[in-house]
């Protein structure tokens, strides 16, 4: 894990190894639907896009000290909902980065 200010980095390695170990973390991708579901997304993984997240988060997201590691496509999202995250006062989040780093499995809907 690295710590970039206020935004926690996890890499995709260390991420995939405690996604199998702990199957309470979720994975919050938030690309655009179409990106999600055409482009494939990690396992189990809730889709919020980005701009959506301030409205929806609460709803779907209740703990907000459970472990979330976001995800998008290239990062720059990612990095922008974890900082909305930690604003709305989710304690316990992470940035994945982007989908184009993440050298593992991949469902398509």
């Amino acid at each position: 894990m690295f710590n970039f200010g206020s935004r926690q980095r996890i890499s995709a390695q260390e991420a995939y190894e405690n996604i199998k170990k702990d199957s309470s973390i979720i994975v919050l991708d938030v690309r655009t639907k179409q990106e999600f579901k055409g482009d494939g997304h990690i396992k189990k993984a809730i889709n919020i896009p980005v701009d959506m997240l301030n409205n929806i988060s609460l709803s779907k997201l209740k703990d907000n000290s459970a472990t979330i590691y976001v995800v998008c496509y290239s990062g720059s999202r990612s990095a922008m909902a974890a900082s909305i995250l930690k604003k709305l006062g989710y304690t316990n989040v992470f940035d994945l980065g982007g989908m184009m780093s993440w050298p593992f499995e991949v469902v398509y809907e």
